[in-house]
């Protein structure tokens, strides 16, 4: 687990281009592990190919990755 982060209040959410927020993944208070993203948006609709954004959140600390959905 990076330091920092440790369980407690977290949130996992992924972002297009624009800034939308397409979806989150996750919201809770269990310990972090393994999340995958299907490249479904949170309403069920497949995401084009193409650069996406993903944000995890706990507290005050943030951290952001790229991510490419290829079909």
């Amino acid at each position: 687990m990076p330091e920092g982060l440790h369980a407690g209040t977290r949130r996992i959410q992924i972002y297009d281009l624009g800034g939308r927020l397409l979806r989150t993944l996750d919201a809770g208070t269990r310990d972090f592990g393994v999340v995958v993203w299907d490249g479904l948006t949170g309403g069920g609709s497949k995401v084009p190919p193409g650069l996406y954004f993903g944000r995890l959140s706990s507290g005050h600390l943030s951290a952001r990755t790229r991510l490419v959905v290829l079909r």
